[in-house]
């Protein structure tokens, strides 16, 4: 059976030398704006928990679960990910330099404004991960929703209308996009030319939009979890 520890346990042990958190369980912790550099939490189970803002440099999260963590701008230089499931977390802004996610599962991962070059990648589950919202497909949207229904996620149905909406009006209006060739264009002229063209550049606006707003709910609706024990309720990761 996993050790419990809570964040704030684990603060205090570190501050008094302690480096080893092999197996540990820590899930749903406020991890935000910590210094936990060379830290080991090999197998840990940190599920649920945000590290935003935090110092990891060094740290060993070999083989641990990172499901729907939080690791926006943290510092992850050295970090070692090696076989970790990290799993439908949000590691947008973080820092890497030789940032270790060998075999490790990074299947639906936001890597908004990461240097990916400086990453060690190999042998890692990249399904639906994105470095930008503009990769995040039709279907790659679907698969995640899915997958937060199996796990239990109370999704506030307008959010979700609301995300599946603007996804539909995205490809649709990509669909119509993409018959704005240069060469379908060249076949008019004058007062007609221009008026394709201011068309093409409403839909290009109407298309950035609709981008923004995508990535705004979807970021609301990855916030939402479950805690395994007790009342089921949503977790807003983020807030400080």
């Amino acid at each position: 059976m996993k050790k419990i520890l809570t964040s704030g346990q684990i603060l205090k042990m570190y501050k008094e030398g302690t480096r080893n958190f092999d197996g540990i369980k820590a899930t749903v912790q406020d991890f935000n704006g910590f210094d936990l550099s060379g830290v080991s939490f090999k197998k840990a189970d940190l599920s649920w928990s945000s590290f935003d803002n935090s110092n990891l440099v060094g740290t060993d999260f070999s083989g641990a679960n990172l499901v729907w963590c939080a690791f926006r701008r943290a510092n992850l230089r050295n970090a070692n990910f090696t076989k970790a499931d990290v799993s439908y977390s949000d590691l947008s802004n973080a820092i890497f330099e030789n940032t270790n996610f060998t075999n490790a599962n990074l299947t639906a991962v936001l890597f908004f404004n990461v240097n990916m070059g400086a990453a060690k990648l190999s042998g890692a589950n990249l399904a639906w991960a994105a470095t930008g919202i503009t990769q995040l497909t039709e279907e790659g949207f679907r698969f995640v929703i899915e997958k937060l229904k199996q796990m239990g996620l109370k999704i506030p149905p307008e959010l979700l209308a609301k995300l599946q909406v603007d996804v539909k009006q995205l490809h649709e209006k990509q669909g119509l996009l993409a018959e704005f060739k240069p060469s379908y264009l060249e076949k008019f002229k004058g007062r007609e030319r221009a008026e394709l063209y201011s068309a093409r550049a409403k839909l290009e606006s109407e298309i950035k939009n609709l981008y923004s707003s995508i990535e705004t709910v979807y970021s609301q609706v990855i916030e939402y979890g479950t805690k395994e024990m007790g009342e089921r309720k949503h977790i807003v990761r983020y807030k400080k």
